[in-house]
């Protein structure tokens, strides 16, 4: 009589979906300071950023956005999402409420999005965030359109 081996096998291993982070102002939209937050869903999308969320979501990347932008906007972010990257899978945005830098709002975000997904990597204009995240082990591309901003401000 032949004894049978019973084997067991990893078939399939559990983990977070991994995602690409995008900030918003100066890296999806160009914002127009000039009608401010009520009207940012009237804020113009960077084409090739968001042609870029459209091809990593193709290749079954969540987009989950992270924007230092007060929450008192969220009606009108929401509302230029649903019109050009509509397959977001979240949404994290400022406490109004809570005065803090945009580079401690972020690394807030980035802790809070690591408890549910893999970040393949995250994109944003500011050098200051992208230190942050990068000081996290997360790789950060920076669009540079907005430089001459981030230079005055280092400047300061």
């Amino acid at each position: 009589m032949r004894k049978e081996k019973l084997h067991t096998e990893l078939i399939h291993t559990i983990q977070n979906p991994t995602c690409v982070v995008m900030d918003l102002d100066d890296t999806l939209c160009a914002p127009d300071w000039n009608i401010g937050w009520a009207r940012a869903d009237r804020f113009k999308p960077i084409e090739a950023m968001v042609e870029l969320a459209h091809m990593l979501k193709g290749h079954g990347y969540d987009i989950v956005i992270a924007t230092a932008r007060p929450n008192i906007s969220e009606r009108q972010t929401i509302k230029w999402l649903e019109k050009h990257v509509p397959f977001y899978s979240a949404l994290f945005m400022a406490n109004a409420s809570v005065k803090a830098k945009a580079e401690t709002v972020k690394e807030q975000q980035l802790l809070a999005i690591e408890r549910n997904w893999d970040i393949e990597f995250w994109c944003d204009d500011s050098p200051f965030n992208c230190d942050i995240i990068q000081a996290h082990g997360v790789t950060c591309l920076r669009p540079t359109r907005n430089d001459s901003y981030w230079f005055a401000r280092a400047a300061a």
